[in-house]
């Protein structure tokens, strides 16, 4: 990796070779020369700022600009996944009669999430289905762990003003960079074999909001593969049911982002999908300082290694926790209630909840 000299280490050089040139063992304190070395140092190092950014381009990593990797992402065929906007079924007492009325119309969520009806339909004379979809991209379309309850914008005779969403999912944010840059690396380490078992993982995650994946050749004999994954930005990082169709679809056949062409699971392989269980573990935790802060930074170092290490029938090793509680920001000292590594079966995952924070 390309490695500049600092301001002060290229002035100094300058400095060096001017009082060479005028056979002097130092440049006088004050006088145009040191001046001059201010200068053309200055103007060398913006230089070397630029051979440094131009270096950290040549290989996509965490230290290049988004659109280097956006770019190189797009050329190895791993484009970014783009958000995507929520869509769901809510019911509303409604007659019959006015069904159709409802197509077009918008209603709003308290959070001020709005959703347009895309189609209705009367289930009873007095209620009405309504195929719903949010006005903007978006995981906050998911509307999670919040009242399902939606108003109408503009109110419509003989319904009631409110409707009560069912069921709602498939928002999603744009991939961030780490994660994107994350797939292009596993795309590189993993070039596509037309079914092998890093195909699957690759695949899984190409579908909006799937973070991590995990395949098995031979799950349930020859000729199987087994599938599970998780959607590490949502509340619930399991997948849905809905999820889960979409993943399969998409496994059996798609559109290759890099050729155009259609691809999928190679013919007589089954795919077998099937959901974690989540193996929550609640760490008791006394933090010096303990402040509000550095139990954020403890949380989030800790949900930093789950991403990184857990995995169906793994081990977090006691050291790699410890480790990231000490390394929180902040944190002077700490004592942890943990005296084991922690354990997950074949269809466990381990996550770390809340901990509960000790004060005494």
């Amino acid at each position: 990796m390309y490695k500049s000299q600092t301001l002060r280490e290229i002035i100094r050089t300058i400095e060096n070779d001017i009082a060479l040139e005028l056979n002097l063992q130092a440049l006088p304190i004050i006088g145009e020369e040191r001046a001059i070395a201010f200068a053309v140092g200055a103007a060398k190092r913006d230089i070397h700022d630029h051979i440094t950014w131009l270096a950290q381009q040549i290989v996509p990593s965490a230290e290049s600009d988004e659109q280097t990797i956006i770019d190189a992402a797009n050329y190895e065929g791993v484009p970014r996944k783009q958000a995507t906007k929520a869509t769901g079924i809510a019911r509303i007492n409604a007659p019959a009669s006015v069904a159709s009325q409802f197509i077009d119309v918008t209603f709003q969520h308290q959070n001020g999430q709005r959703f347009t009806v895309l189609d209705s339909q009367a289930l009873t004379e007095n209620t009405v289905q309504l195929s719903i979809k949010a006005e903007s991209a978006g995981s906050a379309g998911n509307l999670a762990d919040e009242a399902l309850e939606i108003s109408l914008i503009s109110p419509i005779n003989g319904s009631a003003p409110t409707a009560i969403i069912t069921k709602i999912s498939g928002g999603a944010d744009t991939e961030s960079i780490s994660e994107l840059l994350g797939r292009l690396y596993f795309r590189k380490q993993n070039p596509p074999m037309g079914g092998a078992e890093h195909d699957y993982v690759a695949w899984a995650t190409e579908v909006g909001e799937v973070t991590r994946a995990w395949a098995y050749s031979g799950y349930h004999g020859g000729a199987t593969v087994g599938l599970t994954f998780v959607c590490d930005n949502l509340s619930n990082i399991i997948p849905t049911d809905t999820k889960m169709n979409e993943v399969d679809s998409y496994i059996f056949q798609h559109i290759d982002p890099s050729t155009g062409n259609l691809v999928g699971r190679p013919g007589g392989i089954e795919v077998i999908t099937f959901k974690l269980s989540l193996k929550v573990v609640q760490l008791e935790i006394k933090l010096t300082p303990d402040t509000e802060t550095t139990r954020i930074n403890c949380l989030t170092q800790l949900k930093v290694l789950e991403r990184l290490y857990s995995k169906p029938n793994s081990t977090i090793l006691l050291s790699q926790i410890r480790t990231a509680i000490g390394n929180a920001s902040g944190v002077e000292d700490y004592i942890c209630s943990l005296s084991d590594n922690i354990t997950s079966s074949e269809k466990e995952l381990i996550t770390f909840g809340e901990p509960v924070w000790l004060t005494a």
